[in-house]
């Protein structure tokens, strides 16, 4: 976050955040790069920058993401140029124009994150990503980012779901 303020209206007083411009998601750029693939060391890479911010989310914070997923994990842009502009959401992306270096995975979508010392025990977790104790009902916690992230780690690699949801409601 870069900055924050106050906007008081009619309906209320509002928090307004300021913050960072961000590239696309990795499900986007996984979804406009097929028939290609991530090179494992870019895979590692990520994995690591996700780790990191996970690590961060638990220990700094004392929160549970609980909605990590593709979507939710967006890039850091050095630059604007070459870009997409709206509109130009389909065109196809040379994997040898990215990069992933230190800090540039940014976590977000921080709307359903717990604390830590509040267990819950509710449907969290994209369907097809949820860990076995929110199937069984049990109180979660910081193990329920990791199962995510392992699920993440698999579609990364090989570009398909670990479980996919479509089958899981038959």
């Amino acid at each position: 976050m870069l900055d924050h303020f106050f906007l008081d209206s009619s309906f209320g007083t509002h928090s307004c955040l300021i913050l960072e411009v961000l590239g696309m998601s990795l499900e986007e750029l996984t979804r406009r790069t097929v028939p290609n693939r991530f090179p494992i060391s870019t895979c590692k890479r990520i994995v690591k920058e996700v780790l990191l911010g996970l690590d961060f989310l638990h220990r700094e914070c004392g929160i549970v993401h609980t909605y990590l997923k593709l979507d939710n994990l967006l890039l850091r842009m050095e630059d604007t140029k070459g870009v997409p502009l709206l509109g130009d959401s389909e065109s196809p992306i040379d994997l040898s124009h990215v990069s992933v270096g230190p800090s540039s995975v940014v976590i977000t979508d921080l709307g359903v994150a717990t604390e830590i010392e509040t267990p819950f025990d509710g449907a969290i977790q994209p369907y097809g990503l949820r860990a076995p104790e929110v199937y069984l009902g049990i109180p979660y916690g910081r193990p329920t980012d990791i199962w995510n992230l392992g699920c993440l780690v698999f579609e990364l690699v090989t570009y398909c779901w670990l479980f996919n949801p479509e089958e899981m409601l038959r």
